[in-house]
């Protein structure tokens, strides 16, 4: 895309020159890193006001939701015979509502370390407005000097020419009934086939057509996703009126999948390519942007019926909504 930027920075964490092994463990913070965040200042005075966390009611100037995209963090040892214990343990926590909260959504270590020669590992984060990272070195650390080690940080703009805003739902039963809490929705049974939940509506229509629309995924702990390995019935669904509900896309990326560890993905909705017999083919998505037809006004997200897997107390599955205008 013409016009996008990234943000580099570099050695993110201080790390001390050297440490001993044996010395007190230390966690170490980076300063919060949003380059994206926030875009120019728009006026209000001719934009409906129905999103008021990004649009508050009156008129004038404010900033808002930036191009924001993904972050990529770089983790390097220029001499491992200089990094004794690999347990440098490097977490990253994203923000979604500007600080308010954060959600931990990258967890690794780097290593293995001693011998000889270089590390360099680089993960990535599809999304990340605000964040900022952490780095533990525990008691049995040591870190001689010149060894290197350090932490680079590179987030990338993504589509800068629209406006977003940042929806995470709530859950609720068949019955309208609040369920679930921090954005999470309620345990399941794997023995419960007719397990059914609906999230938080969100509007389209506030100001004009939105031309995008991703789908973020999150799991805090996919060892509390119990098997299948593949959960199925996770739809997309939308509605003219809010009342009556279709299907439009299946998750098929961002749903969290059994396993260890975080769960972090993300999806453009799409629409189901069919069959001449007018049957939906699940998880075949046609290439490019969401399309006119796909989406109307309303969206939901939708578990089940029959969703297989059981959720545990403590996998903290949660999705958020990026919409483009």
């Amino acid at each position: 895309m013409v016009g996008e930027r990234l943000k580099q920075y570099f050695d993110a964490i201080a790390f001390p020159a050297s440490k001993t092994a044996g010395s007190a463990a230390s966690t170490i913070l980076s300063s919060v890193l949003n380059p994206f965040e926030v875009s120019a200042s728009k006026s209000t005075s001719s934009i409906s006001t129905g999103d008021t966390a990004n649009y508050p009611t009156g008129s004038g100037f404010l900033q808002t939701w930036g191009a924001f995209g993904a972050a990529k963090v770089v983790m390097m040892v220029d001499d491992k015979s200089k990094v004794t214990a690999d347990s440098v343990l490097v977490q990253a926590f994203v923000s979604f509502d500007k600080g308010a909260t954060y959600v931990q959504q990258g967890s690794w270590r780097m290593g293995p370390m001693g011998g000889t020669g270089t590390y360099v590992s680089v993960q990535t984060i599809p999304f990340a407005p605000r964040m900022y990272l952490t780095a533990t070195l525990s008691a049995a650390q040591g870190i001689a000097a010149n060894s290197g080690i350090s932490i680079d940080v590179e987030f990338e703009e993504y589509q800068p020419e629209s406006y977003k805003t940042v929806v995470q739902p709530s859950w609720y039963n068949t019955s309208g009934v609040a369920v679930g809490s921090g954005g999470s929705p309620d345990t399941k049974a794997i023995s419960d086939s007719s397990y059914t939940r609906y999230s938080t509506p969100i509007s389209l229509g506030q100001f004009s057509r939105a031309q995008r629309v991703s789908v973020i995924g999150y799991a805090a702990d996919r060892s509390k996703i119990t098997a299948p390995a593949i959960p199925n019935a996770i739809w997309v669904q939308t509605s003219m009126d809010g009342t009556h509900w279709f299907n439009a896309d299946s998750v098929t990326y961002a749903k969290p999948l059994t396993g260890t560890g975080i769960w972090i993905a993300s999806e453009e909705i799409k629409p189901l390519p069919t069959t001449s017999a007018g049957i939906s083919q699940n998880y075949i998505k046609e290439p490019g942007t969401t399309k006119q037809g796909v989406l109307s006004k309303y969206v939901r997200l939708a578990i089940g019926p029959k969703y297989a897997p059981g959720l545990q107390t403590g996998n903290g599955i949660r999705f958020w909504f990026i919409v483009y205008y």
